[in-house]
């Protein structure tokens, strides 16, 4: 496996026993692509909230 793809399977281990506090568990990939994938939404939703929130801001008090 290329050293690419086993920092990618880390990764998304490490993500996998984060987000289930399971910190011994051995996911397998299927399980730990799926942690990874929701933790990146949940990322992603919680960025464009804040860009919500500023542009609401800059909208309201005018340009920041």
């Amino acid at each position: 496996m290329p050293l690419a793809w086993q920092a990618q399977v880390y990764h998304a281990q490490r993500v996998a026993r984060e987000r289930t506090a399971m910190p011994y568990r051995t996911f397998s990939l299927n399980e730990a692509a799926g942690y990874l994938h929701l933790a990146r939404a949940e990322e992603e939703v919680v960025r464009r909230m804040s860009d919500l929130t500023f542009h609401a801001k800059r909208a309201k008090f005018g340009k920041l």
